[in-house]
């Protein structure tokens, strides 16, 4: 198991919540990440020519059908009858 986190005034603590019980003896490996975080622009970047062409091909598909506007949903005359 891996877990991120973080010292804060001189004590460990972890982003998410071990799924162990209370008393658990455990053995800890501390190693700086370089102040990168998981989900920051710094990781993504890291990311980097790590897809195939078809996998960017379709998240880049996937980004744009979200922003895709719906002019029926401004359209004035399909709702001037609703008032």
């Amino acid at each position: 198991m891996t877990y991120r986190g973080r010292i804060q005034n001189g004590t460990l603590v972890l982003d998410d919540r071990p799924d162990l019980p209370d008393g658990t003896e455990v053995q800890v490996d501390i190693r700086p990440t370089n102040g990168v975080r998981r989900g920051s622009s710094a990781a993504l970047l890291g990311l980097a020519g790590t897809l195939s062409d078809a996998e960017a091909e379709a998240i880049d598909h996937g980004a744009r059908e979200c922003r895709r506007i719906d002019r029926t949903l401004w359209d004035r005359s399909r709702t001037e009858h609703v008032r």
